[in-house]
């Protein structure tokens, strides 16, 4: 069995507005709602487990998505702490050494090949693995987060944007976000931005798997607007392959 964690549990504040992000609507549909359906058609996927803050009231309870279960649980004040609970909440038979997926609700664009493809892969590395797409623009670094000079170009040829899902056996992803949390001096812990980045903390390697340019996550407004775009152009193009 392979479970996903889907982390929903936060405010979305970017995009504005009184409604949280995974509740925005895409084609009709909250984004978390879209986000769960694309997952149920990875045939590898048995279960999802929700993330939602405590507060929400706005999640239908539902307990089912395109014919596989979905488990809510509590989610954490930041990102980490709710993939850290949702580690904890699964069910027993999902051991130490089962692999887990973590995707965000904000991506609901991903190509169900692309996380078939992960699986499949990321299944032979001894760390894990991540989808990403490869940099096509010219990448620029600052001096500081805060300066707009620019100091060096960046070579490209070694940048990856890094996307969800991203899959790593349960207990060694428990551990590395219970170490990042140590090795990072900053207590809130930013460095740990994804899974794979408690993993490098802590001097291990994930493996990459290319996935599509268009799984987008959405932060902005215009994000939703390309989002819709894309949801169109991927329905247009699975008919015509039918």
């Amino acid at each position: 069995m392979t479970w996903v964690i889907v982390p929903a549990a936060g405010l979305g504040q970017r995009l504005g507005g009184g409604t949280p992000k995974q509740y925005m609507p895409l084609l009709g549909e909250a984004m978390v709602l879209v986000t769960l359906k694309r997952l149920a058609r990875v045939p590898e996927i048995s279960a999802i487990m929700l993330g939602l803050s405590r507060e929400d009231a706005l999640w239908p309870g539902l307990r089912e998505v395109g014919g596989k279960r979905i488990v809510r649980f509590d989610g954490g004040a930041v990102r980490a702490d709710t993939v850290y609970n949702g580690l904890c909440a699964l069910p027993a038979q999902v051991t130490d050494e089962d692999w887990v997926l973590v995707h965000d609700a904000a991506r609901p664009c991903v190509r169900p090949n692309d996380v078939s493809q992960l699986i499949m892969e990321g299944a032979h590395h001894e760390v894990g693995a991540i989808l990403a797409s490869r940099a096509v623009d010219t990448m620029k670094q600052t001096h500081s987060a805060d300066s707009m000079s620019i100091k060096t170009t960046l070579n490209r040829e070694r940048i990856w944007h890094a996307q969800t899902p991203q899959m790593f056996r349960r207990g060694e992803l428990m551990s590395a976000l219970q170490m990042a949390y140590i090795v990072d001096t900053n207590s809130e812990s930013e460095s740990v931005t994804d899974e794979a980045s408690a993993f490098e903390l802590i001097g291990l390697e994930p493996a990459i798997v290319e996935g599509s340019r268009d799984n987008i996550k959405v932060t902005t407004k215009l994000d939703l607007l390309l989002a819709e775009s894309i949801l169109i152009a991927q329905m247009k193009e699975a008919g015509a392959g039918r």
